[in-house]
Parts: C-alpha cells; sequence; structure tokens
C-alpha cells in the first residue's frame, strides 16, 4: 500500500522543476503533511474537501488554489504510476482576475525615482526587455552577449522550457554596459546576488510614494507588451520577443493596436462607395499594400 509520503517523494524526484517553482511547490506540499501516513487509496473527496478547508484557513483564494493545484497534481501522478485508478475531485474557488497595470513614461519616471539603487536597474531592464521576475533577478552575464546585443534565458530557467532569445535595444545594452563587472549575477546588491523576490517592502515604499499603489512587478512585463503593441507590433512579434508559447497569450494586447486594422475598415469602406469595385485579383490578398504602399505593415498575425 502506497502512502501519501510515498506518493509526495517520487512526485519531487520525477518533477523537472525551475528552482523557483520547486521552492514554491515544496512550500504548497507542506500542507499536506498530516496525511503522509494516509494510503494514497484512501485519500477520498472528503479528506480532499478538509485538505482545502485547512488550506483555507490561512491562505487567501488565489493562493489556496495554487496549493490545491499542487495536491491535485500528486493525485494525478499517481493515477500515472497505476497507484490508484482515478482520483477525487480537488475544489478550486473562482477567483476574477486581476487587471494588469500599464505604467506610461511618467509614472515609470515617478516610480525609478523612488527606487533604492539595486531595484532601478532590474525594474528598467525589466520593461525594456519585459523578462519575468525570476528572469531578471537570476540572469547572468554567460547568458548576455553584448556584442551582438542579445539575451538568452535557457530552456531550464524558463517558463515554456524554451531557450529564449531576445535583442537588446540600445538603451538596454547601454544599461548593461555602464555595469562595473562581467562575471556572474548581473544585478547585484551590495556586491552579493539578489535572492527572492523585488516585491519586497523597498519596492511597495517606492510604488506608494510614486503613487503607484497596487502595482506588481509582473506588470512591468505587461508595460513592455502594451508599448510594444501601442507603437504598431504584430501578434507574431510580440509573442516573439515576449517569448509566450501561444498567440492567444498577446491576445490581451490586441486592442491596443487599432491602428493596424483601420485600413482593413478603410478598404472595406472603399469597397461600398465603388459599388463594389474591389482591388485587382493580383493584390486582392494584399489589401494593406495595395492601399498603403511603401509603408511596410503587415496585418496581424492570428
Amino acid at each position: 500500500v502506497k502512502t501519501w509520503r510515498e506518493a509526495v517523494q517520487r512526485y519531487k524526484k520525477e518533477s523537472a522543476w525551475r528552482p523557483s517553482t520547486r521552492k514554491r511547490n515544496e512550500f504548497s506540499l507542506k500542507f499536506f503533511d498530516r496525511l503522509n501516513p494516509v494510503a494514497v487509496g484512501a485519500i477520498t473527496a472528503d479528506v480532499v474537501r478538509a485538505a482545502r478547508d485547512y488550506v483555507d484557513r490561512s491562505q487567501r483564494p488565489a493562493s489556496a488554489n495554487r496549493i490545491m493545484a499542487v495536491f491535485r497534481g500528486v493525485l494525478r501522478a499517481c493515477i500515472r504510476w497505476g497507484w490508484l485508478t482515478h482520483a477525487p475531485p480537488v475544489p478550486m474557488v473562482h477567483t476574477p482576475q486581476k487587471e494588469a497595470a500599464v505604467l506610461d513614461g511618467s509614472a515609470t519616471a515617478r516610480l525609478v525615482a523612488e527606487l533604492p539603487g539595486h531595484l532601478r536597474g532590474p525594474l528598467v531592464f525589466s520593461i525594456m526587455t519585459g523578462l519575468r521576475m525570476a528572469n531578471v533577478r537570476d540572469l547572468d552575464w554567460s547568458q548576455v552577449d553584448l556584442e551582438n546585443a542579445r539575451v538568452t534565458v535557457p530552456a531550464s530557467l524558463y517558463k515554456t522550457k524554451r531557450d529564449h532569445s531576445l535583442p537588446l535595444g540600445v538603451e538596454a545594452a547601454k544599461l548593461l554596459t555602464a555595469l562595473p563587472h562581467r562575471t556572474g549575477r548581473v544585478f547585484l546588491y551590495d556586491g552579493r546576488p539578489i535572492t527572492g523576490t523585488f516585491n519586497t517592502r523597498a519596492f511597495r515604499n517606492a510604488r506608494k510614494r510614486a503613487h503607484l499603489d497596487g502595482l506588481r512587478w509582473h506588470d512591468l512585463r505587461h508595460t513592455f507588451a502594451s508599448w510594444l503593441a501601442t507603437a504598431g507590433a504584430s501578434d507574431r512579434v510580440l509573442q516573439s520577443m515576449g517569448g509566450w508559447s501561444s498567440p492567444r497569450m498577446v491576445a490581451r494586447y490586441s486592442h491596443l493596436r487599432t491602428a493596424d486594422l483601420r485600413p482593413y475598415a478603410d478598404f472595406v469602406g472603399t469597397i461600398m462607395v465603388t459599388g463594389g469595385q474591389g482591388p485587382k485579383a493580383e493584390n486582392a490578398a494584399k489589401p494593406l499594400e495595395n492601399m498603403v504602399p511603401g509603408r511596410g505593415l503587415e496585418p496581424p498575425t492570428r
């Protein structure tokens, strides 16, 4: 008879988690230590509900959902291993998704001015590259190619499990070039690598002084993508530079790129007022080129 302890041990051993994910998931699994001697086959729906109630006592709904998702992952792994034929459902609570905050240039300048020195570089670099917090914090000089102005985060450290390589803009390259060292971690605090989260008390105090209460570090990634979309970047460019695995992930920024769609609206109107006379056959599939030659516009990628 396999116990919950054995299931957790095997689950942790076989999971190819990033270091930050492993730390978070191991924290989640500690909530269920009281189940260690229990046989996995004895974990019924009542046991699962009791586990959820226990987590809810100390965690907010969204955090409790994440913890229970790890619990569910162990049960599903037990099915794959043949330890269970089926698993009881794991209840999740619906939580409304928080609307992303997007900075403008003025708000960014206010925030940078209020930040302590060791957070300014990481924050500015986050906005200019769209990299996630952990990838900026753990960025190593071995991942930076200043000569070709490029950063590559290896698959083992990136969320999509694929290498993510992106070009450095002029200002981002200047920021890195100005740093006094070229080995180990890129961003340091008192000469030592930064550990933990950037959402520290120092960051929270700075955002309060900048009148940006509620801003999360991850909103810097949304700011990066929103600025790109506003500049007219296609979905394909957004997906590539942001390192998203699916085009669906960039759909939230499409409303910021209405200027890209206007030529199509004008094109339809032209057909209407000319009595149905569309472009010549060779140009029928190229409405933008036909209407606005030479501007280099391209339709959004879907």
